[in-house]
C-alpha cells in the first residue's frame, strides 16, 4: 500500500517538472505552450496498470514528499538557440547599391511662335500747300513700317523693320530696311545703372528714338535736327545704352512716360558707318555718338531731364570733310503737359552736302516745343518753333518754322492730327512754303 502510494507521488511530482520545462522554454512558435495533460506519465516512467490512484483527500505524509521545485525564470523570446549553420547571404534587395547618376542639365524651351511679334505703324495723310511758288494737293503715306521681333531667350532679342514709303517726286514707291539688330539685354549693374543693352546690325542712333518719346509728334514730320539735315534716326554699328540708377515706380511710368525710366537719366553711346539707313558708307570712317541725359532732381522731381548729345566724325562722302555736333535739350514731362528747348551748334552733316568751301560749313539752331494733353477728351493740341541758321560764304539764310496742331488720341497709339506747317527763309527770293496736313496714325498691336 505505501509502495502505491510513493508510485502515485512520483507521478504527480513528474507531472509538475514536465509542466515547469514546459513554461521555462515558451510556447511553440505560431501555437500555445505544449502542456501535457495531468494524466499523461512522464517521459521514461512506466504507468501502473495497479488500482487507480486514492482520492486527493487522502493523507500523504510530508516525509513522503519531496522538497518544492525553485519557481521557473522566463527567458526572452530573443534568447532562442542560435542555429548552427551559416547564415544565408544577404539578398541582391538589401545588398548596398551605387548612387544615382545626377539628371542632366534641363534644355531650353525651342521657340515657339508666341515668341514672334509682329506689328505696323503708318502715317497716312491728306494735303494741301504751296511749296516754291507751286500750289498742291494730294493724298499721300510717308511711312508705312512692319516691323518683327523675335525673344527667343531673356537675354536676347531680334528686330527687323521694312519701311516702304512715296519717293520724294511721288512717282514711285520705295521699301527699304530701317532696323535690323540684335538686342542683349545686359540687365542691372548694382544700383548705378538699370536695364543695360547692346544693339548690333542696323540700330537706333543716340538722339532721335529719344526725343520721339519726348515729343510724339513724328507722324506730323521729322524733328528739329534732322529736318534741317543734320542726321537721321539709324545707321550701321554697334550701340550701348541703359538708364541711370534704378528705375523709377510705376506711378511715373503709366502715367508720364515709360521710356527711358531712370531714377537719375539714362545714356547711349555707340560708334556707326556714318551713311544713315539711306545710303552706304561712302568713305572708312567710323562716327562717334553719345547722349547723356540726367534728372537732376532724381526720383524727387523726375519730369525735369537735362540732355546732352555729341557727335564726331566725318560727312559721308569720298572726301570726308569734318563733321561734329553738339547739341543740348531741357525737357519738361507731365500727365497734362510736355514743354522741351533745343539748342544745337556745329559744323557739317551727314551727308556731306554742307559745304562752306573744301570743309563743312557750321550752323546754329534752336527749338521749342509744347503740348497740352486733355485726357479726359482725348485730345491734345501742339507747337513746335524752330530757328535755324547756316553760316559762312554764299550760305542760305536763316530760316523759320512754325507748327501748331491738334489731335484725338484712341486706341492707346493711335491718332488723327490736323497741323498748319509754316517755313519762312529770310531771303526774298525764296517763297514761303506752307502747308495743311490732316494725318492718320495706325499702329497695330
Amino acid at each position: 500500500m505505501r509502495t502505491r502510494m510513493l508510485m502515485s507521488s512520483c507521478v504527480v511530482v513528474g507531472v509538475m517538472l514536465v509542466a515547469n520545462l514546459a513554461r521555462a522554454q515558451g510556447a511553440e512558435p505560431g501555437g500555445a505552450p505544449s502542456v501535457q495533460p495531468p494524466d499523461a506519465a512522464a517521459p521514461g516512467v512506466p504507468v501502473s496498470a495497479g488500482p487507480p490512484a486514492p482520492a486527493a483527500s487522502a493523507t500523504v505524509p510530508a516525509s513522503a514528499l519531496p522538497p518544492p521545485a525553485p519557481p521557473a525564470v522566463p527567458l526572452p523570446a530573443a534568447a532562442a538557440t542560435p542555429s548552427p549553420l551559416p547564415a544565408a547571404p544577404a539578398s541582391a534587395a538589401t545588398a548596398p547599391q551605387p548612387a544615382p547618376a545626377p539628371p542632366a542639365p534641363a534644355m531650353p524651351p525651342a521657340p515657339s511662335h508666341e515668341d514672334i511679334q509682329l506689328s505696323t505703324q503708318l502715317f497716312l495723310h491728306g494735303l494741301m500747300g504751296s511749296k516754291g511758288g507751286t500750289d498742291y494737293s494730294q493724298f499721300y503715306i510717308s511711312r508705312a513700317y512692319l516691323t518683327g521681333k523675335f525673344k527667343p531667350i531673356s537675354w536676347f532679342a531680334a528686330r527687323v523693320t521694312m519701311d516702304a514709303h512715296q519717293t520724294k517726286d511721288n512717282q514711285d514707291w520705295s521699301l527699304r530696311l530701317k532696323y535690323a539688330y540684335g538686342e542683349f539685354d545686359g540687365g542691372n549693374v548694382g544700383q548705378a545703372l538699370s536695364g543695360t543693352y547692346v544693339e548690333f546690325g542696323m540700330v537706333h542712333t543716340p538722339w532721335l528714338d529719344f526725343e520721339e518719346h519726348v515729343n510724339r509728334y513724328r507722324m506730323q514730320g521729322s524733328m528739329f535736327m534732322e529736318r534741317n539735315g543734320l542726321f537721321n534716326s539709324a545707321d550701321l554699328g554697334v550701340t550701348v545704352g541703359g538708364n541711370l540708377g534704378p528705375k523709377l515706380g510705376d506711378g511715373y511710368t503709366r502715367s508720364v512716360s515709360k521710356a527711358s525710366p531712370g531714377a537719375f537719366g539714362s545714356f547711349a553711346l555707340g560708334a556707326y558707318n556714318g551713311g544713315g539707313y539711306a545710303a552706304q558708307e561712302a568713305n572708312q570712317n567710323k562716327t562717334l555718338e553719345g547722349r547723356l541725359t540726367v534728372r537732376p532732381l532724381g526720383p524727387l522731381f523726375p519730369n525735369l531731364q537735362l540732355s546732352y548729345l555729341g557727335l564726331y566724325g566725318k560727312s559721308n562722302t569720298a572726301t570726308g570733310p569734318r563733321w561734329y555736333l553738339n547739341a543740348g535739350m531741357l525737357s519738361f514731362e507731365h500727365p497734362y503737359a510736355t514743354l522741351t528747348g533745343t539748342v544745337v551748334t556745329g559744323r557739317g552733316n551727314q551727308k556731306g552736302d554742307a559745304l562752306d568751301g573744301s570743309k563743312g560749313r557750321k550752323y546754329t539752331g534752336y527749338s521749342a516745343f509744347g503740348e497740352v494733353k486733355l485726357p479726359w477728351i482725348d485730345s491734345s493740341a501742339f507747337g513746335r518753333l524752330d530757328r535755324f541758321d547756316w553760316e559762312g560764304t554764299n550760305a542760305p539764310r536763316p530760316t523759320d518754322r512754325l507748327i501748331v496742331g491738334a489731335a484725338y488720341w484712341f486706341l492707346h497709339n493711335n491718332a488723327i492730327v490736323a497741323d498748319w506747317d509754316w517755313l519762312h527763309a529770310q531771303d526774298p527770293n525764296v517763297p514761303d512754303f506752307r502747308e495743311i496736313k490732316l494725318t492718320l496714325q495706325a499702329e497695330l498691336p
